[in-house]
């Protein structure tokens, strides 16, 4: 567990420090954070959140500014879902060291999971001006300029992330997705056949998600492909049925294709799926058509 932790006192008494570890100041600050990290991660590991919360919370008393110590507090609100909490912990840890990579990539995906693509975009892109090496950061990145609707840059961070994990099956299937956000667009026809590969390639890894099914039938529908988008909508319910998205594009892909019958089966589904009263109307409507 590392040189003692066990004789300083911290709240309520508990004894957390040797005194051997505070015979100087640098020493004592990063025995502490190295430490508490370790004591943090056994508390994680059990379940113990609150605690492996006070453990840091115990270190911060002593060294308050400590980047590391504030950067594992930040990451252990923002896994329990305490994201302002998270925010604030990352913005002192970034006063106390602006240089802080690893801070600046956590703030930048705190602030993209708390709607603020703009705020995280700017802790990213100072991220990777810091030179951070991280396989999620152009992910991260990729994820900002597509909330802000710069779609071809998100391409060209989703094409580099896919250089550095090239058969996760979760990112083949989001930046394939992506060529149906830009179906407005003038696109080159090149766009729609690299996502078909993408899409191709994640439902050949995990050919049980019943989403990769589903982005594969909307890639078809705005290519026009031959095949047709009806065999991977019908895959994708086989694998979640209560895909309600997956039943309605279902049944407008039968209704071009005449088959009425189809249409109304799908549409009975929609319906007893759809909980919001004027969607459900919209639904009810169609059927009636």
């Amino acid at each position: 567990m590392g040189a003692g932790f066990w004789g300083c006192h911290g709240p309520k008494g508990r004894s957390v420090l040797d005194e051997s570890s505070l015979e100087g100041e640098a020493c004592d600050a990063f025995v502490c954070a190295h430490t508490c990290d370790g004591l943090a991660a056994e508390r994680i590991r059990i379940g113990d959140y609150e605690g492996a919360i006070d453990i840091l919370a115990i270190g911060l008393e002593m060294h308050p500014e400590h980047p590391n110590l504030l950067l594992s507090r930040a990451r252990l609100y923002q896994e329990i879902g305490y994201l302002r909490a998270a925010e604030g912990d990352l913005e002192r840890a970034l006063a106390a060291d602006p240089d802080h990579g690893e801070s600046w990539l956590t703030l930048g995906q705190v602030r993209l999971t708390l709607s603020l693509p703009r705020k995280a975009l700017v802790a990213l892109v100072r991220a990777s001006a810091l030179g951070l090496e991280h396989p999620e950061l152009e992910l991260y990145l990729a994820r900002c300029h597509r909330a802000l609707g710069h779609l071809e840059t998100a391409a060209e961070h989703y094409a580099r992330a896919l250089q550095e994990a090239p058969g996760d099956s979760q990112l083949l299937v989001e930046a394939a997705s992506l060529a149906v956000s830009r179906a407005e667009e003038v696109v080159d026809p090149s766009v729609y056949e690299r996502a078909l590969v993408q899409i191709d390639s994640a439902v050949e890894q995990d050919p049980d998600s019943s989403y990769a099914w589903f982005v594969r039938g909307l890639l078809l529908e705005s290519t026009q492909a031959a095949e047709g988008p009806r065999s991977s909508y019908m895959r994708a319910l086989e694998r979640d049925p209560s895909f309600l998205e997956a039943w309605t594009n279902l049944a407008l892909v039968c209704r071009e294709n005449g088959e009425e019958e189809e249409v109304r089966l799908a549409l009975e589904q929609a319906i007893a799926l759809e909980a919001d009263p004027q969607r459900r109307g919209a639904l009810e409507r169609l059927l009636r058509d």
